[in-house]
């Protein structure tokens, strides 16, 4: 088992200095053994595995946009293979075995995984190439916090080396639209009057009853629900309604099988196994939905669909209330080119303390490293530098200037056109770039841009954006709490709305690792039962017999587990969270 070095708050935001010659921990720039001078005129190849949008364009040479603007930059042939999550760790070992990594991949794959690549020493130690090949990073504040948090040591890392760069960083969303939040159709509410909705528990439910009986058939004249899922997709993602309800709305995320819960307003982790214990978050999640089931109001499809089929449902607004914030404004966009009042948008927090509207991914949601044999190291580093930097942020995400947008008077301002796009297609892909590179870039979507002061999706966080966002729905939502815009109406009904994560976790010994991934399968195929219980009394019992299933898999050893890292962290993680809040 690995020992977790804590991080001194000391030791947070050295900018420069921590790559200057020679000064850093495994070396640093120009007087680094091994590093040699490019100057980044020549142009060479580069082999690049990354989390981008498949555009149904050929894995090689790109012919968007964004594609030919880093050749161009870099001056390289750049050879693109898109990945998925759900195949990458089967794929990555395919390329170790067969000694043909990438230059530059992601590592964003299982502890296990990544270690292994560690400790064979297959991945490049970064930190001697940062001075001389990364002007971007080595001044940014966020990148100097993911830094610390990267070259932590571990068993597999014990120098600390820089071998796990962090992208998307900082928030997918500005507190307007969060990633996971309680999204109803607005609209519909208020036509209802306006009725009680203090409490997620019944509130919720008895709200959602009277929704689907007052619209109870869709755009195309289908019969409404009041929400759905996509369980069809198996273990793993299809679980995800039941994994993100009420977790950033209560700033809370899951691990350990589901038996963790890790508390975002202090980045600590909560006392108690969400599995077993009944009052957890997950069992109140359960109990809710199940209590929509016996109503009839959860789609009976949810159990076979897969989230395509429950997309198009969305965008039909055939569900009145929904959890992934992507869906609820891609819904909106597509309710306006229908003519429909329809609008999602997340309520307030319903325990009025603490909600992960902006969660800051401090460590990055998504890590890449460079392979220890690329033939162009500085070639590599210097196209992640980039990558990683606000910069190149906005133009993955919104294409490069001068095609939807342009820059007015030192802010990005989008085009009408961009405003107005509905529909996303191959064409829109291929002829703008914008959104090609979705998991492939520094910053995420609603982070703010230091230099301009603007949210880094032009199309959903700029001022432009949000005024015409401002529909009917919306107006009255801020109406209704006596305020002018979204932020105002989250920002004053919740004191905290940021979630820190410092908390990481080694990888599991081998016992610990078999329990959690049978406990893992197990849960997958033993809710459905409980969640389709047709009474309160058969719910408790279906309940009782899950949870006393789950004890072949040790759900409380993994628990114990969990918490034994999170108390030896404690005092580092503590330092961490002031650097950051006081950044």
């Amino acid at each position: 088992m690995k020992k977790t070095v804590l991080l001194l708050a000391g030791t947070v935001f050295l900018g420069l200095s921590l790559f200057a010659g020679g000064g850093s921990q495994s070396g640093g720039g120009t007087a680094a053994a091994g590093v040699r001078k490019d100057d980044l005129t020549k142009t060479v190849p580069l082999v690049v595995y990354a989390t981008v949008r498949n555009t149904d364009e050929a894995d090689g040479r790109r012919t968007d946009p964004v594609s030919r603007l880093l050749e161009k930059k870099f001056n390289i042939e750049l050879d693109l293979t898109g990945v998925d999550d759900a195949n990458w760790a089967t794929q990555l070992a395919a390329l170790v075995a067969a000694q043909d990594l990438p230059d530059l991949f992601t590592t964003n794959t299982t502890v296990a995984v990544t270690d292994a690549l560690i400790a064979s020493n297959s991945l490049l130690d970064i930190s001697p190439y940062m001075a001389d090949y990364a002007p971007y990073s080595i001044n940014d504040p966020d990148f100097n916090l993911m830094y610390e948090l990267a070259t932590r040591k571990t068993t597999a890392n014990p120098e600390g080396k820089f071998v796990n760069w962090g992208l998307c960083r900082g928030s997918w969303d500005n507190g307007t639209w969060p990633t996971v939040g309680n999204y109803i159709l607005w609209d519909v509410y208020a036509n209802l009057g306006y009725p009680k909705l203090d409490n997620f528990e019944t509130d919720l439910v008895n709200v959602l009853e009277q929704m689907v009986k007052a619209s109870p058939t869709s755009l195309s004249g289908n019969k409404t629900y009041a929400t759905g899922a996509w369980f069809g997709d198996g273990q793993g993602y299809g679980e995800w309604v039941i994994q993100y309800t009420q977790t950033w709305p209560e700033n809370l995320s899951y691990a350990g099988a589901l038996t963790v819960a890790l508390d975002g307003t202090d980045s600590t982790m909560v006392n108690m196994n969400q599995l077993t214990n009944i009052n957890s978050n997950y069992w109140k999640v359960m109990t809710f939905y199940n209590k929509l089931w016996q109503k009839g109001l959860f789609d009976p499809d949810s159990f076979t669909q897969q989230e395509a089929m429950y997309r198009g449902k969305v965008y039909d607004g055939r569900y009145m209330y929904i959890v992934p914030g992507w869906r609820a404004t891609g819904a909106n966009t597509e309710f306006t080119a229908a003519g429909s009042p329809h609008t999602f948008v997340s309520l307030p927090t319903f325990n009025k303390k603490s909600e992960a509207r902006v969660t800051v991914m401090t460590g990055g949601e998504r890590q890449y490293g460079i392979s220890s044999k690329t033939q162009y190291p500085e070639r590599a580093v210097a196209l992640l530098d980039y990558i990683s930097s606000h910069e190149f942020s906005r133009i993955a995400t919104n294409g490069p200037e001068g095609i939807l947008w342009n820059m007015i008077n030192g802010k990005p301002v989008p085009t009408e056109e961009y405003l107005n796009t509905a529909t996303r297609d191959r064409e829109f892909y291929l002829r703008t770039g914008a959104g090609i590179y979705h998991h492939f870039l520094g910053y995420g979507s609603g982070t703010v841009d230091p230099a301009t002061g603007i949210s880094i999706n032009l199309a959903t966080y700029s001022p432009q954006a949000v005024i015409k966002s401002m529909n009917a729905a919306i107006k009255d939502f801020c109406a209704y709490y006596g305020k002018e815009t979204l932020q105002d109406v989250y920002q004053s009904a919740t004191p905290i709305t940021q979630g820190y994560g410092f908390l990481q976790f080694d990888s599991l010994p081998d016992d610990i690792q078999t329990y959690w991934s049978g406990l893992e399968a197990y849960t997958a195929k033993a809710f459905p039962k409980v969640l389709m219980a047709n009474s309160d009394a058969e719910f408790a019992r279906f309940r009782d017999e899950m949870i006393a299933g789950m004890a072949p898999y040790r759900p409380d050893a993994i628990f114990q587990w969990y918490w034994n890292q999170a108390q030896a962290q404690a005092e580092g993680v503590k330092a961490l969270l002031e650097a950051a809040k006081s950044k």
